[in-house]
């Protein structure tokens, strides 16, 4: 649905700490059938709404970052999961981020903003807007990532 309001190319954007890509993080779907009721998510390649949507584009891009970085992203990562309950996911903020009005919320976000605010506040990643306002194709043009993959959802899986 995101896809076709936006004609946007990519219409969500999750953040995996291992290579495997065995688990991603993101904000979405809490049940595949539910779309309206979202929070943080571990999401799988190989599950969930990933599976619905077989053909939908996808991208896998690398980005590499110090141990401190790693770290950052690791413990807030842990301390959000610990407390996933109290997070949901942020409608009126994905709406007012394709207009172009930042909206900050202490625990509602969209995909984009989390990885975003993941990314910047651990010194990984320099971003060329607020992360209130980052769209997951935003991503895409960032300095130090490394495209892995790019194609039909299908064709990525788990260890790409």
């Amino acid at each position: 649905m995101i896809q076709r309001v936006t004609c946007a190319t990519y219409a969500h954007i999750s953040l995996s700490l291992d290579r495997e890509l065995e688990w991603m993080y993101s904000f979405g779907r809490l049940k595949v059938n539910r779309p309206f009721k979202g929070g943080l998510v571990r999401e799988r390649l190989d599950s969930g709404v990933f599976a619905l949507s077989p053909d939908a584009p996808a991208a896998l891009y690398k980005l590499r970052v110090s141990n401190a970085a790693y770290q950052s992203i690791n413990e807030r990562l842990d301390e959000m999961l610990l407390e996933r309950e109290r997070y949901q996911y942020d409608f009126l903020g994905a709406f007012l981020c394709f207009l172009g009005i930042p909206r900050h919320s202490r625990r509602q976000y969209i995909c984009s903003r989390f990885v975003a605010e993941l990314l910047e506040k651990a010194g990984a990643a320099k971003l060329p807007k607020p992360p209130e306002l980052m769209l997951p194709g935003d991503f895409c043009g960032l300095t130090g990532l490394e495209l892995v993959y790019r194609g039909a959802l299908r064709g990525l899986t788990a260890g790409s």
